[in-house]
């Protein structure tokens, strides 16, 4: 019965010390870790401050450069942007009767009519190499 009493004080005073913690104070959080903290009606929840205020959000500057501007349903214009029309794209695979354009080293298949990009094809080096 002596024993009992400092058990039963030690499993209520622990008990009520973990209760009062919060809830991220529970988990091991190593010393170098980095924490961010995004507000709660921010649209880059979860991303570091510096990066939320980019163009585009969240992407670091050098993998935002490699992005693709074009997308399928984009419109490529021949004449003012910087793209190459593929000749001969059954040499490397593609449909002969479509039409193929390099943009940005990627190659893409184009609506003949009305120059909308319907798919994305992949890397110039992977298909014309």
């Amino acid at each position: 019965m002596k024993h009992m009493i400092p058990l039963a004080l030690t499993v209520a005073l622990g008990t009520a010390t973990l209760a009062a913690m919060p809830q991220s104070a529970n988990a091991f959080i190593p010393d170098d870790a980095m924490v961010f903290k995004a507000s709660s009606h921010s649209k880059t929840r979860g991303c570091p401050p510096g990066l939320a205020k980019k163009s585009p959000a969240c992407v670091p500057p050098g993998l935002a450069k490699k992005v693709m501007p074009y997308v399928i349903g984009d419109r490529i214009n021949p004449g003012y942007d910087d793209v190459i029309r593929v000749r001969e794209p059954g040499l490397y695979g593609l449909d002969p009767y479509a039409t193929y354009y390099r943009v940005d080293n990627r190659v893409v298949e184009v609506n003949s009519q009305t120059m909308e990009i319907v798919r994305l094809i992949g890397a110039v080096s992977d298909i014309l190499n």
